[in-house]
Formats: structure tokens, sequence, C-alpha cells
């Protein structure tokens, strides 16, 4: 996350808490994942999509 905030504007602090969240969202979903249904899911690394992200469940 340090590479966003490079460049801080005070007016756009909603962007940086709203990322944060989104990021402790998806660890925490991805580790129960791991945990009780799939070992081997893993994050995406291709993908294009803004503000969201895939996980891969299988090969």
């Amino acid at each position: 996350m340090e590479k966003f905030c490079t460049v801080f504007n005070p007016n756009q602090a909603w962007l940086f808490s709203s990322l944060y969240l989104n990021k402790l969202c998806l660890s925490a979903v991805l580790l129960w994942l791991q945990e009780d249904f799939a070992p081997q899911a893993k994050l995406s690394t291709t993908t294009t999509l803004v503000n969201e992200s895939a996980l891969l469940l299988g090969q």
C-alpha cells in the first residue's frame, strides 16, 4: 500500500481507508477458504478488474 501513499490528498482519505478495509476482508475470506474448503485457493494475479479481486479455487 506504500506505493499509493506517495502523494496523499487529505480529501481522498476515504479511498485509502476503503482500500485497507477491502484488503482486510479479502485476506480473511481467503484464509477461511484455504482452511475449510480449498487449501489451494489463492488470489489471481492476472485480473484487470478495478476495485475487485479474483480468487482461484481450482487448477
